[in-house]
Formats: C-alpha cells, structure tokens, sequence
C-alpha cells in the first residue's frame, strides 16, 4: 500500500504537464473465477455468481514520457461476488461459502492507446490496487484427522489478498460540449492476473465490467 500511495503521488504531480483530465463515475459487474492452477488441485470443485458495485475515478492522458503517450487513472471501486467451494475427501479437505465484498484503491497505467477520428478511445494497460475494506457474510470450514471445524467469516481478517494487479482495458466516445468540455459515456475490464484470497480457495482471480460516464477537461 506504501508503494501504491507513493506512485499516487508520482501520478498527481505529472498531471501538471498532462492535456486532459477526466472525472468517471459508473457501476460495475464482478465475476470470481479459478485461475489456472486451480486445475492442479486434485478433488476440487467451485461456484461464483456475481456481484453489482460501484467505480469512482480520476484520469489524466496524453501525458509524454519520452516518446510514449501515457494514460494514468486513479480510482475507488466497490465489488462484489458470491462463491461456493469445496477440496478434498474422507480423509480431510476444505470448503468455504460466503457472500465477499471489497473497496480497493486502484492506480492504472495505459502506454497502448490509440485514439479515432478525434472521439473514439480505446486503451489498454495494466492496473495495481490496494485493499482499503473488505465485508464478508458466510462460512468456511474443514475438516481432517480431528472433527469438522467451522469459521465464521465476518470474524476473520486475514482472508483477502492486501495488493492485487491486472489487465485493463477502456472503450469510450467522446461527444464535444464545448472547446474545454466533453462526456465520454464508456465501457471498461479489469483481467486480474494474480489470487484474490490468501486462504482457500487461493487460486482465484477477478474479472469485472464497468459501465461508466466521464467527463473531460482540457487542460
């Protein structure tokens, strides 16, 4: 999170010499999924179902680094999803069924842009966050040579992944209001690429859909 806060700080004092700056608001729809490992576990099976939450954020582009035309993004997002899994046998295993919700701080960083007849965007880059608050309704249990345990879940504080990265991506149409002003209604993804959970299942990733409106500034 320190490294995070601090690339926050990088982000704000570059904007100075950045063309554009955009504020987003929108909703988004996040999906749980097993990533590939998760194949290696042996007598393992699982369930996601999805989630509604909500995205606010800041973006700063055509931002020059020496011959690369930046786009950075700052932003709080709330997400959510439901999840059913279960490992192992009669000799022991894990299983855990809850209801997860998390807020994150996210940073993006966009060096793949291309931009069509001066409305069409479409951006492609990479996203770190940081875990600010996490709620979980449910249980999780396991069982062995000793009798089957069970967890509530709204008790623990350790479950959640504190850092996380992915891939990114942004489709969005600018409509002109003025010399200074346009609104960019926009669809966005985030492919997470690393596990969401430090406790079972750990092999389990984010994929999430936003659906948002902005509104840019000329700088």
């Amino acid at each position: 999170m320190k490294n995070l806060i601090t690339a926050i700080g990088m982000l704000i004092s570059t904007s100075l010499f950045s063309q554009n700056i955009e504020f987003t608001t929108g909703v988004n729809s996040n999906n749980f999924y097993n990533s590939p490992t998760a194949a290696d576990i042996g007598n393992y099976s699982s369930s996601f179902s999805s989630g509604l939450g909500y995205h606010f954020g800041v973006g700063i582009e055509n931002v020059m680094v020496d011959w690369l035309n930046l786009r950075f993004t700052l932003g709080l997002d709330s997400y959510s999803g439901d999840i059913d899994a279960r490992w192992g046998g009669q000799i022991g295993g894990n299983e855990v069924n809850a209801e997860i919700q998390k807020t994150v701080l996210s940073l993006g960083v966009y060096p793949i842009n291309f931009k069509v007849k001066n409305t069409l965007n479409l951006n492609f880059g990479v996203e770190f966050s940081g875990l600010i608050h996490e709620s979980m309704k449910g249980t999780k249990g396991s069982w062995g040579i000793l009798p089957y345990t069970s967890e509530d879940l709204a008790e623990s504080t350790s479950y959640n992944r504190k850092m996380n990265f992915g891939f990114a991506g942004r489709l969005a149409y600018d409509i002109k209001l003025s010399e200074e002003y346009a609104l960019s209604p926009q669809y966005g993804f985030y492919l997470g690429l690393t596990d969401e959970f430090d406790e079972f299942p750990e092999d389990v990733s984010s994929y999430r859909q936003y659906f948002s409106i902005g509104i840019q500034k000329a700088l």
